[in-house]
């Protein structure tokens, strides 16, 4: 297959995820942030910046397994939902391409997504 397909395959990719890749961020933020605001606000004592830091980085590393798990779950079920599964199979490359694209465009969606969440936990737990 050309660049230019896997290109198109890659957009493709993209903007199934990209829907999911925006709300999975948001939340985990939001749960971080009302963790934070937890530990420091609501506990006496309030627990020591290790901890905090610990749960926060935990948080950040659930959440994007959970989204792995739905990011596999989306690029493999879209075809069949958007009825695209019969062209596909008419008019696409060889099946490794469209595995190579789904595969390059969820591995790179979770790798960006665990590096965010990561230095966000690193600026609320100090």
């Amino acid at each position: 297959m050309n660049a230019h397909g896997f290109r198109r395959l890659a957009w493709k990719e993209y903007r199934v995820l990209r829907p999911i890749w925006i709300s999975m961020f948001g939340i985990t933020v939001f749960l971080q942030l009302l963790m934070s605001w937890s530990l420091s606000v609501l506990s006496t004592p309030p627990p020591e910046a290790q901890k905090v830091a610990t749960i926060l980085f935990g948080v950040a590393l659930v959440m994007t397994a959970m989204y792995s798990l739905g990011c596999t779950a989306a690029l493999f079920a879209a075809e069949r939902e958007e009825h695209t599964h019969e062209f596909l199979c008419l008019h696409a490359p060889s099946s490794r391409a469209l595995i190579a694209g789904k595969a390059a465009i969820g591995l790179t969606s979770t790798v960006g997504l665990i590096v965010i969440l990561w230095l966000v936990a690193a600026l609320l737990s100090g």
